[in-house]
């Protein structure tokens, strides 16, 4: 005995080192992983700072084409006016435009809109910046104490220059464009007048200043840039209006520096952002490998313990065993009668043992029902007609404040158009986003070709490989309003299906023309009618080739000549078989195109039956007066 108990001791031994071992190897793998991932994020955030800084350039850039591209167009209503001054005079300061200012040809002193003399020889455009053909001037402190710069341009009739308009604009309105949460609030910026090199608006994240007593020597001397080399690879960078980067400590903390050229080098966007705040990702997910490690490592000891506990238990149920079997063979050779008793005990314990299991068994299965939801769906194409292709059972359906349940059943085979008629509020919609899981019932069961799903356990990767066979048309279109119409009809085939970028466009196109929207492929939601917005909608539907589409009243928020349009593409649809289940308010519609209809009061089915028998001889009078009032 006493042998035993030392071999399984080892046994456990054994059993702990191997283990041991591989944690520790997993660890330094683990350790390695976590160093690459810091050392690659940190590359990565250095890439996406310059991404940045590079789409601030670009929206700044962007600000200064529309200031010059709308300074041409006044000085092209000047040149048609009669009296240039009265509309020049016409025009107001704002909060980028301080000052409009005409110099007739051959003056050098003209007025402003403002009322007081300009001056244009106090301008400097030595430096020699264009936006747009347009002379940019260096910047300056305008007459309010405020940093600005002036444009000119030309004011021309009959292709000679009579004039010339100077535009003062401010360099506070670019303040609207940069971000005020780069880094989370650890990355400053300045904006620097090239040729002056003087700092024309204040930064952010930095605190107040006045606009004269910032410039690139006093960021030198704040910052501790003292080192020459550094200073003339800067002087060097703003020269040739190229991009400056490079590493030094401010405050104490290693910090990247930047210096990024905009408009052709004549303004530069400077600061700097802590390298622990670029770092910042990746300590996170180092420290999150690290719990992740700790975890584990604390796992395995509480699996260890419970090892030990429970062999020490077994070992406890052995020597009682042991010694319940050695009094068995007492009392046998003593007592044979007794040996019997004691033996039809033990098959009654283990009788009652597996009386609990079955029980506990039976607990764990849902009970039947009499009330519930059935749906089977058939899809047209390489079915056979009627095939039960889904079956939908919901015994209690609670979906926000929709409650259906009592007895709902309908029964669609393949291919079939089934339209869902009723008043408001009555659970049709809520009953078919149900159908396509896109909201979630209590419980019940989905079969799907054979496939059976528990509602009350569904995965979201069994949800999202459900709605992949089925497509769904809503009621408000949900277009992305960003996207153009053959961008919105291909982005589901794209991110959901992973089909290759060309073949999804291919796919798109094909659908737009079948609803008859091919020529308006390369339009945005708000240049497109409602009707051809849910004609859209239903071309990203039938893209990606489901097997059943749900219409949610698609032509409710259509104007009637509209509705048409959608109807017409619909009934195409129905013609080609596609299987349909539409909650409508269009009884023409689904009278002449639906093959069955269902009429639902109070969340049940009062009645369903043939479209045609439906409609001219209904059974239950709650459907008659629905369909004679036609709402």
């Amino acid at each position: 005995m006493l042998k035993t108990k030392r071999n399984r001791i080892n046994a456990g031994k054994a059993f702990i080192l191997p283990i041991l071992l591989v944690f520790f190897i997993l660890g330094s793998f683990v350790f390695h992983i976590a160093s690459r991932i810091s050392e690659e994020m940190s590359q990565s955030a250095i890439g996406n700072l310059s991404e940045s800084l590079n789409l601030i350039t670009g929206m700044v850039e962007a600000l200064y084409q529309r200031e010059a591209e709308y300074q041409m167009l006044i000085a092209e209503e000047l040149a048609l006016a009669d009296h240039p001054e009265a509309y020049l005079n016409s025009y107001h300061s704002s909060s980028t435009i301080k000052k409009f200012s005409l110099v007739y040809a051959g003056e050098t002193e003209g007025i402003s809109n403002t009322g007081e003399v300009f001056d244009a020889d106090e301008l400097d455009f030595s430096g020699g910046c264009t936006v747009e053909g347009l002379l940019v001037s260096e910047a300056y402190v305008n007459s309010m104490g405020t940093w600005a710069y002036t444009m000119v341009c030309p004011v021309k009739r009959d292709g000679r220059e009579i004039a010339s308009l100077y535009v003062e604009y401010i360099f506070d309105s670019f303040d609207k464009v940069l971000p005020d949460k780069l880094y989370n609030k650890s990355a400053t910026l300045y904006f620097m007048d090239s040729k002056s090199e003087r700092f024309v608006l204040k930064p952010k994240g930095i605190g107040d200043r006045v606009a004269v007593d910032a410039n690139l020597e006093s960021f030198y001397r704040a910052n501790d840039i003292s080192e020459p080399d550094i200073q003339k690879e800067i002087e060097k960078g703003i020269k040739s209006g190229g991009n400056v980067m490079f590493y030094h400590e401010i405050q104490k903390k290693e910090s990247l520096i930047y210096m990024w050229g905009l408009n052709g080098g004549s303004v530069y966007l400077i600061g700097y952002v802590p390298v622990e705040a670029i770092q910042r990702e990746g300590s996170a997910v180092n420290q999150n490998m690290f719990i992740v490690v700790v975890v584990m490592l604390a796992a395995f000891f509480i699996c260890c313990t419970l090892y030990f506990i429970y062999e020490k238990q077994q070992e406890k149920f052995r020597r009682i065993h042991d010694k319940v079997e050695y009094q068995q063979a007492v009392i046998s050779r003593q007592n044979p009668s007794g040996a019997r008793l004691l033996k039809k005990k033990m098959h009654a314990v283990k009788s009652m043992e597996r009386r609990f299991e079955k029980q506990a068994e039976n607990m764990t299965r849902r009970p039947d029902t009499e009330d519930a939801i059935f749906f089977r769906f058939a899809p047209g194409e390489g079915i056979p007609a009627g095939k039960r292709v889904l079956d939908y059972e919901l015994p209690l359906l609670n979906a926000g404040e929709k409650e259906l349940s009592r007895n709902i059943s309908l029964l669609v085979r393949g291919p079939e158009k089934i339209c869902i008629i009723g008043k408001n509020g009555v659970g049709k919609t809520t009953l078919l986003r149900c159908v396509n899981l896109l909201e979630r019932a209590d419980g019940g069961t989905l079969t799907f070709d054979g496939e059976r799903f528990d509602l009350s356990r569904l995965s979201r990767r069994d949800a999202a490989r459900l709605r992949r066979r089925t497509a769904f048309v809503f009621q408000s279109y949900n277009l992305f309003l960003n996207k153009t119409a053959l961008e919105n009809v291909a982005e589901g085939l794209i991110t959901a299906r992973k089909i290759p970028r060309a073949e999804a466009l291919d796919a798109a196109r094909r659908a737009l023309d079948k609803v008859g929207m091919l020529d308006r492929a390369d339009h945005y939601p708000s240049q497109l009618s409602g009707g051809q917005q849910q004609r859209a909608a239903i071309a990203r539907a039938i893209a990606a080739q489901p097997e059943i589409i749900y219409f949610d009243e698609p032509t409710s928020a259509l104007d009637p000549e509209l509705t048409g349009e959608v109807l017409s593409v619909m009934r195409q649809l129905a013609e080609e078989g596609m299987t349909m289940l539409v909650v409508t308010h269009e009884l023409g519609f689904a009278r002449t195109v639906s093959s069955r209809t269902v009429f639902m009061e109070g969340g049940v089915v009062v009645e369903s039956g043939p479209s045609r028998q439906m409609f001219e001889s209904p059974r239950e009078e709650r459907t008659r007066a629905f369909l004679r009032t036609g709402a």
